[in-house]
């Protein structure tokens, strides 16, 4: 008797976490989406690489939180940083 062809493994949700109540500003990109979460950094003055990809997982939407070392004097570069750390970890890590 045939079976149902099986997709890949699913990933572990340990890493994956319910998103903050209230936070929905994600730009989709490739069936996941990415959330700028940059950090004003009081001591050096300047902003943190810090975001979010977001997947959708029947009713649950579901975040995991990146983010590097590298810090931007204004808020709008560190947004456009984000977006395209972003887009390479999808490409990565998830096969986008």
């Amino acid at each position: 008797m045939p079976t149902e062809k099986q997709g890949p493994p699913k990933r572990p949700r340990a890493q994956w976490s319910k998103p903050a109540r209230g936070a929905t500003d994600y730009v989709p990109e490739e069936g996941y989406g990415i959330k700028p979460a940059p950090d004003y950094l009081q001591d050096l003055e300047r902003w943190s690489l810090n975001l979010y990809i977001i997947r959708d997982e029947g009713q649950d939407r579901l975040e995991e939180n990146f983010s590097a070392a590298d810090t931007y004097e204004t808020k709008e570069e560190a947004v456009k940083h984000c977006y395209n750390l972003g887009r390479k970890i999808i490409d990565a890590k998830y096969g986008g």
